[in-house]
């Protein structure tokens, strides 16, 4: 049987693409593959050993379990044929020297559908636009703004919609849902002022003890573990769940100088969760925290939450509530997210931008600034502030549209 669908020539560099059922699914799914190691010497070049760059990124993708290692127990495993393999290998053979054709044993193949994703993690390059390019997968949309900003840069020419699109898709957060099958992705840092304050409270625990350090070492792995039938999605990254961690113990803090509970991850089965999050969020909002910060702090709850729903036994009036506090906690960080939003569209986006109302006492400031000019003043100074009066009194008493 033949298993190659396509070739692609990526940089001097052939990329087979096959077609051949995952046995390893019940259904035995097809699947169309490329080579791991081929992939490899593209995205990270190297010759025909491997230098582990591309195991190290599948890790850091959760897709270590996508690939499929081709060899003799595959074979006596039936996840493919005695052909199937002697085919494959001869496939990978073809892109080596000749004197390392008879050092391949196995090949690794990886699914054709995570291109994509292992591109988008590396981020934009050159080498990963081409291979994207050349295997004819669409780029990230924020990809293709990001290069035709830059086009439109080199040509001194602005799109105000598309610089507002570029904006927008590069500061939106993933659909809820999806953060809490996947890792949560932050607003973005906020200020040191910001941060000292929540830093100087007076709600830190005082000593972290030492069965709720046992509980978050459980949350940790639960979240980046790659396989937990308990979790829903993929796993995170160390730092994502780093984040977490230090979110819930503000939280048990709170609780603890607040309302005098000990501290433990029993208190997220308890009935008033949704409430005392809300509190705490009040008390984080009037000493000064942004709903940015408020947003990540309730999606942290939230995550440990999640983990103390599928792990733990909650209490009866908790099952009995029709609205979980879990989704009291998820509402809140909707909440919160769509506040951080709308306080973002009066936020400065650029250092050297102005506001509306600042604008204007640009143009009032160069018309004086022109009108006082004496007469004694050079023909060259006063065409200098007639067209800096213009200027921007072009830009404020007949602003310009926009949408083309």
């Amino acid at each position: 049987m033949a298993l190659e669908r396509a070739r692609y020539n990526v940089g001097g560099t052939t990329v087979v693409v096959v077609a051949l059922p995952d046995r390893r699914a019940s259904n035995a799914r097809p699947e169309t593959w490329t080579f791991a190691a081929v992939i490899e010497r593209v995205l990270f070049g190297g010759g025909d050993r491997s230098s582990g760059a591309m195991y190290r990124l599948l890790e850091r993708c959760s897709l270590t379990r996508a690939t499929l290692l081709c060899g003799k127990k595959a074979v006596t495993d039936k996840l493919i044929t005695q052909a199937e393999l002697d085919e494959l290998l001869g496939l990978l053979r073809e892109g080596l020297p000749s004197e390392h054709r008879g050092r391949v044993r196995c090949a690794s193949l990886l699914p054709v559908a995570h291109i994509k994703t292992l591109c988008q993690s590396l981020g934009r390059s050159p080498t990963t636009v081409k291979l994207l390019e050349a295997m004819s997968t669409p780029l990230p949309q924020l990809w293709t703004l990001q290069m035709e900003q830059e086009s439109n840069t080199a040509q001194g020419e602005v799109d105000y919609v598309l610089d507002e699109d570029l904006a927008e898709l590069e500061e939106a957060d993933a659909d809820f849902a999806a953060e809490l099958s996947a890792a949560y992705v932050p607003f973005v840092d906020e200020d040191e002022d910001e941060e000292e304050t929540v830093a100087e409270s007076s709600w830190k625990l005082p000593r972290v003890p030492e069965a709720l350090t046992k509980e978050l070492d459980q949350f940790t792995l639960h979240r980046t573990d790659p396989l937990v039938r308990a979790r829903e999605g993929t796993a995170c990254v160390d730092i994502t769940v780093g984040n977490d961690r230090a979110s819930v113990l503000r939280f048990l803090g709170w609780l603890k100088v607040v309302k005098d509970i000990s501290p433990g991850l029993g208190v997220f089965c308890r009935a008033a969760l949704g409430e005392w999050v809300e509190e705490w969020l009040r008390a984080l909002r009037e000493k000064g925290c942004r709903f940015s910060t408020l947003a990540n702090y309730a999606n942290s709850i939230a995550m440990c939450g999640s983990f103390v729903y599928s792990t733990y036994k909650l209490d009866d009036d908790v099952l009995a509530m029709p609205v979980s506090p879990l989704s009291e906690v998820l509402r809140l960080r909707s909440q919160a997210e769509g506040q951080a939003k709308h306080d973002g569209l009066y936020t400065k986006r650029h250092a050297d931008w102005i506001s509306w109302q600042e604008a204007h006492e640009a143009r009032i400031h160069a018309e004086k600034a022109y009108r006082a000019l004496p007469a004694t003043v050079t023909h060259t100074k006063r065409v200098r502030a007639l067209r800096e009066w213009l200027a921007i009194a072009c830009y404020t008493l007949m602003p310009p549209c926009a949408s083309p």
